[in-house]
């Protein structure tokens, strides 16, 4: 039997690149001695002696999926609109490329949205109606399916939250000018302010790569700022307290999940931080050992999911 594992791989993500190393994991102990196959995109993800193929070339994907009983699309929020209606219908016309070539098409704790449109989330749901699916949030489930955590936080964990001195404040946000207005505050109140980077870049004094760090952190923030939500769970794995700003559900559930701040404007994160100016305590060694707990039934589950 082969197989082929889909995602937002090849672009240098580190929530992303995480998620591949952690979905490869699963499915190989799911599925041991089966050929698997990796849609890439312009970087190469691995060192691993793994096939991949170019996710751009509709030749290549019709060639593999002939040869594959399966697909898994493995973690990530690849269902949603937000970032362009183009990407939905990209993830959701290789899904029926593989329905129509006989694969079984397996959802391996996705996110889900959010949409743009009403439509979009409808046509989602029509297309992937015959797909085995597990997710990561409540608010993402449809009826029926399994509920489990991030794949990132299957893995082995630290089992030791960072304990160097706090530096200051970590942002990273999407937006410039959010990150732009918070960093200048920051400042003006005494703080050290480092910029986090979930995708290029690279390291030095006043930005951090997360890549570079994802398991070995240098430095401790006193409180990290985000609206990513892998840098959220970086700092839940190193145990740094963090905020939300943003209005992801993926986010915010997460946030109310752990009892953390998630503001949806960047005043009110402000006021917040000018109303806390003490390092934060942070604790989540229970939440990350009961999400971890679930490894042994997403394998099960995939095992469940083995085209007959």
């Amino acid at each position: 039997m082969a197989g082929v594992l889909m995602g937002y791989y090849g672009y240098g993500n580190v929530g992303d690149d995480h998620c591949l190393s952690a979905a490869y994991e699963l499915v190989t102990a799911a599925f041991p001695n089966q050929r698997i196959q990796i849609a890439v995109g312009p970087i190469p993800v691995w060192n691993r002696s793994v096939s991949a193929f170019n996710r751009w070339h509709v030749g290549h994907w019709i060639t593999v999926l002939r040869q594959s009983q399966w697909v898994v699309y493995g973690g990530g929020s690849l269902f949603q609109s937000k970032t362009g209606l183009r990407s939905l219908l990209y993830y959701l016309g290789t899904v029926v490329l593989a329905y129509g070539l006989g694969c079984r098409v397996i959802l391996l704790c996705h996110g889900w949205g959010p949409f743009k449109r009403r439509w979009h989330e409808r046509l989602a749901r029509w297309v992937l109606q015959h797909a085995k699916c597990s997710w990561r949030t409540p608010a993402a489930a449809m009826p029926g399916d399994p509920i489990w955590c991030d794949l990132t936080l299957l893995t082995d964990l630290p089992r030791q939250p960072v304990t160097f001195p706090a530096i200051g404040v970590g942002i990273n946000l999407r937006d410039a000018d959010q990150a732009a207005y918070l960093t200048d505050w920051c400042r003006h109140q005494g703080e050290t302010v480092v910029q986090m980077l979930n995708q290029g870049g690279a390291s030095s004094a006043d930005t951090i790569r997360l890549a570079d760090v994802w398991d070995q952190p240098k430095q401790r923030f006193r409180v990290i700022v985000t609206d990513r939500y892998h840098t959220a769970i970086w700092a839940i794995r190193h145990g740094m307290y963090w905020v939300g700003l943003s209005n992801d559900p993926k986010l915010v559930h997460l946030a109310e999940e752990l009892q953390q701040p998630c503001f949806t404007t960047v005043a009110d994160c402000r006021q917040f931080l000018s109303q806390h100016t003490d390092t934060f305590e942070s604790d989540y060694s229970a939440w990350l050992d009961h999400n971890r707990s679930y490894r042994d039934a997403v394998i099960e589950w995939l095992r469940a999911c083995k085209p007959g």
